[in-house]
Parts: structure tokens; C-alpha cells; sequence
């Protein structure tokens, strides 16, 4: 258990030095970005879940849906948190931070010419000043990047499901775990706003 601990501190820091990294980097693919979700928010998630497990039974096929759950849990309440920086508030702080969370790493891999150069002069401006958020807001609308998004989101939930589905948890522990699930599923409104002017 406490080797358990020690890796995940390790993966879950890697991927926070990681998340400081990205904006300094010149490119960040998408791949780049959920692995840094991945060790940053799912590592911990799947601490959690799995030291539960271990503590609870020695049934390896359980222990490791309980991990696959928390993993994908942590991951889609991360990428739902980054959308709620950017849509769920009039400043968000990862723009002002500079952070390449996933939609802006979707609308810079899309964009082209013109567009992707004003979106990196717009994300630059960003951090001096939110009256550009807005039209970061717009041009990652243009890219699909919101639909993109919630599609991931949307993913690893159904992951989840499948993987609690296997763990079977019973009594009050298992519906408190199904709840947990479908209240990270809910989308900010105005990101919800977002994906309808996309599709028009």
C-alpha cells in the first residue's frame, strides 16, 4: 500500500510539472495532453478507488475495475473542471495562466493560417488581460473544440460506467459511487450554449 502511494505522488507530480510545462512548450498534441490528464487527475483517482479495493477484497478482477473506474472518473471531472474554467465564468484563470488545457490544444491541432495565428496572439493577450476571453471563447467555438470536448468527456464517462458496472459495488457505497458519476456528468450551462451554436 505505501509503494502504491508513493508511485501515484510520483505520476500524479509528473503530470503537474507537466501541466506548468505546456504553455511553454511551442507545440502540445492531443495525445500530449490527456496523458498529462491522465497522470495528473486520473492517477489519484485511481489511488483512491483501487486502495479501497485492495483493503476490501483480494478478487484481482475487481480491484483492477475499481482502478479502470477511478482513472477514467478522475479524468472526465478534470476535462469537465477545465470547461467550466473556460465557459463556467466570465475570467477564466486558465487563460489567464496560460494553461493548454484540452480545448485549446484541439482548436490550435485544427486551425489554420490566419486563424490558428490569431488564436496564439489571442491566448498571449489572454494572459495579460480577460477582456479577450471572449474572443478566445469564439475562435476555440470555431475550431468544434467545445463538441470535441465534451465527445471526451463524454467517452471516458461511458468508460467508467463500464468499469463500476464490473466492480458491482453494493449497499449505500456503491449508489454514493454512482452518484459521484453522474454529478461529473453534468455540463456547464454554458458550455451547453457553446455546443448549440456549434452545431447551427
Amino acid at each position: 500500500m505505501a509503494k502504491l502511494f508513493a508511485d501515484t505522488v510520483l505520476e500524479s507530480n509528473a503530470g503537474q510539472h507537466e501541466d506548468v510545462l505546456f504553455p511553454n512548450w511551442e507545440n502540445v498534441s492531443l495525445g500530449n495532453s490527456l496523458a498529462m490528464v491522465k497522470r495528473k487527475s486520473g492517477a489519484p483517482y485511481t489511488l483512491f478507488a483501487k486502495a479501497g479495493a485492495v483493503l476490501a477484497t483480494e478478487d484481482s478482477s475487481a480491484i483492477e475495475a475499481y482502478s479502470s473506474f477511478g482513472s477514467c472518473f478522475g479524468i472526465a471531472k478534470q476535462l469537465i473542471n477545465d470547461a467550466w474554467d473556460i465557459w463556467g465564468q466570465r475570467e477564466s484563470q486558465d487563460l489567464l495562466n496560460g494553461k493548454r488545457t484540452l480545448p485549446v490544444v484541439h482548436a490550435l491541432s485544427v486551425l489554420r493560417g490566419e486563424r490558428h495565428e490569431r488564436l496564439q496572439n489571442l491566448l498571449a493577450d489572454a494572459r495579460e488581460s480577460s477582456e479577450h476571453h471572449d474572443e478566445v471563447r469564439a475562435l476555440l467555438a470555431a475550431a468544434g473544440s467545445v463538441r470535441y470536448t465534451a465527445l471526451i468527456v463524454w467517452l471516458y464517462q461511458q468508460r467508467a460506467r463500464r468499469h463500476l458496472t464490473a466492480a458491482s459495488p453494493q449497499g449505500p457505497a456503491g449508489g454514493e459511487l454512482r452518484m459521484l458519476l453522474e454529478q461529473a456528468s453534468l455540463m456547464p450551462q454554458p458550455m451547453e450554449a457553446q455546443l448549440q451554436t456549434e452545431q447551427t
